[in-house]
């Protein structure tokens, strides 16, 4: 919940440029999933549009993705 909390604590563009906070979080995020041999997630998906009529539409799926490294199959 770190790297939640984190992204919103503030822009990560600002007047001096990058963010340190973001720009650590995203390297360290990087070296991460660099070493990772595979990797999975799940997504729950809303989206919502509103007609010209006002009538509100929910689209809603669901996703799964294994990612996994090649020359790393099982057998």
């Amino acid at each position: 919940m770190t790297l939640i909390g984190s992204l919103f604590t503030g822009p990560a563009m600002g007047a001096q440029g990058i963010n340190p906070g973001a720009d650590s979080i995203l390297k360290s995020m990087s070296v991460y999933m660099g070493g990772a041999k595979a990797f999975s997630m799940i997504a729950d998906i809303d989206f919502e549009i509103v007609a010209t009529n006002g009538q509100k539409l929910q689209l809603s799926s669901f996703a799964t993705a294994l990612v996994q490294r090649p020359g790393n199959s099982r057998k």
